[in-house]
């Protein structure tokens, strides 16, 4: 497998931040609606830092969540 096992090793606030990123990287190019598909949701508390950094972004966003390995 190319990625090794860093899935595992992705917690809550990695999350949050990758999604802020890219969420406010998206505004920065004028997109202002998503579908976010987040695929390595191991935990309840990973899913709901992701969405929380949709809203904080202020953008809209559909979150669809995939499970990590």
């Amino acid at each position: 497998i190319f990625y090794g096992d860093i899935a595992t090793r992705y917690q809550a606030e990695d999350n949050y931040l990758g999604t802020l990123f890219g969420a406010l990287n998206q505004l920065d190019c004028g997109v202002t609606t998503l579908l976010d598909y987040s695929h390595n949701i191991r935990t309840l508390e990973q899913a709901e830092r992701s969405v929380d950094a949709l809203v904080d972004a202020g953008l809209r966003a559909v979150y669809f969540h995939g499970d990590g390995l």
